[in-house]
């Protein structure tokens, strides 16, 4: 009846309403929850069913705020996945709100950080590491057997590669100046016994603090 009711508000032809109806109601699997009432969903089959409710007249402009809180992994997974896919094929303007970086990084090519209610950046995601982030992090996996004190074989880090974050007998993780990750990741190698190494950039969330 809800979305009958959207139908009517949004003047939507019959033949290209029930044809998107059935698109979306495919898209985000929510055909068992078209007769059950609102009040018995659980927060993530709700959240699926207010999209479907959202897209059903095909806007030109999707305002998403916070559509992942509260959800549980594999159900902000499944939004996300449907929310790439839905732009891909609509091709709408997106504009998305969240607290949440993996909705961010995963959908987001251009972002616009708000402070105190002016933008204080607008770029893409790759911009803010480059002109913001002062480190990269690098991990070490050692090999089994390798040693219980890889402090000991670590040594002592010198301070102009930055940081030691962490440091077990399975793995070490260093924060590293930006300029100096080749010098790091050589050093690790020649002190460590590594069977992987990686090198990431800082967490989104703590460069945008």
């Amino acid at each position: 009846d809800s979305f009958d009711l959207l139908r009517e508000i949004y003047r939507i032809p019959r033949e290209r309403y029930k044809a998107t109806l059935d698109e979306l109601v495919e898209a985000l699997a929510v055909g068992p929850y078209l007769t059950v009432p609102v009040r018995r969903l659980s927060l993530g089959e709700r959240m699926r069913m207010e999209l479907v409710a959202a897209l059903l007249h095909r806007p030109d402009v999707v305002f998403l705020d916070e559509p992942t809180i509260g959800l549980d992994l594999t159900a902000q997974r499944a939004i996300r996945e449907f929310l790439l896919d839905y732009q891909r094929r609509v091709q709408p303007a997106v504009i998305l709100t969240s607290h949440y970086m993996e909705d961010i990084e995963r959908l987001c090519p251009r972002i616009l950080i708000l402070r105190e209610g002016r933008i204080v950046f607008d770029g893409p995601l790759r911009e803010i590491h480059a002109r913001y982030a002062e480190t990269k992090r690098i991990t070490a996996q050692r090999s089994i057997g390798a040693g219980a004190d890889p402090a000991a074989d670590l040594g002592t880090w010198p301070a102009d590669l930055g940081e030691v974050l962490t440091c077990t007998p399975d793995v070490v993780t260093v924060s590293v100046p930006r300029a100096r990750v080749a010098q790091a990741a050589q050093l690790l190698l020649s002190r460590l016994t590594v069977i992987d190494l990686a090198i990431q950039e800082e967490d989104i969330g703590t460069v945008i603090e």
